[in-house]
């Protein structure tokens, strides 16, 4: 089976039914790239906009306001690039548009993953929820218990 990833910022491992997608940094000489699988099979990896017939989109999108950039500790806030962090007023400018993309691309049945802000967790899925092409939408705790991944399936085509 063809299984294609797209996804913005890799999670180290999501873990969602029976499917195990392990995303994992691959560099040769000057070039980056990944190197993924789901169940020991190889993915295509994307990385960019949701734009290609997918049947997983998987995505750490950044989920910080503008105004929590104070909050942060110098080492993230002065390190990591503002397009890595930042999403707009609230947090979820990102993962709103990448819900919409992923409504669109994603086959019927098709798995979408995030990765998001625990304080932030029930708002992310309740946005999955208004994108009526998604169903079984859950929220999956960490290895510390926090709640960080919303997990959603396509909805099946029904014939019109």
């Amino acid at each position: 089976m063809q299984w294609f990833a797209a996804l913005k910022r890799s999670m180290a491992e999501v873990i969602a039914e029976t499917e195990r997608l392990i995303i994992r940094p691959w560099r040769d000489g000057d070039r980056e790239d990944y190197i993924a699988t789901c169940n020991s099979e190889a993915v295509t990896v994307h990385l960019g906009t949701v734009d290609v017939p997918a049947r997983v989109v998987v995505s750490n999108p950044p989920y910080i306001a503008l105004g929590e950039a104070a909050l942060l500790p110098s080492s993230v806030r002065d390190w990591e690039p503002a397009v890595a962090l930042f999403s707009g007023a609230d947090g979820m400018a990102a993962t709103a548009r990448l819900v919409r993309e992923a409504a669109e691309v994603l086959a019927p049945g098709g798995l979408l993953a995030l990765e998001v802000d625990m304080r932030r967790a029930s708002l992310a899925a309740e946005l999955v929820s208004r994108e009526r092409r998604f169903h079984a939408i859950r929220v999956e705790l960490d290895l510390t218990g926090r709640e960080r991944f919303v997990l959603a399936r396509r909805l099946e085509e029904t014939a019109g």
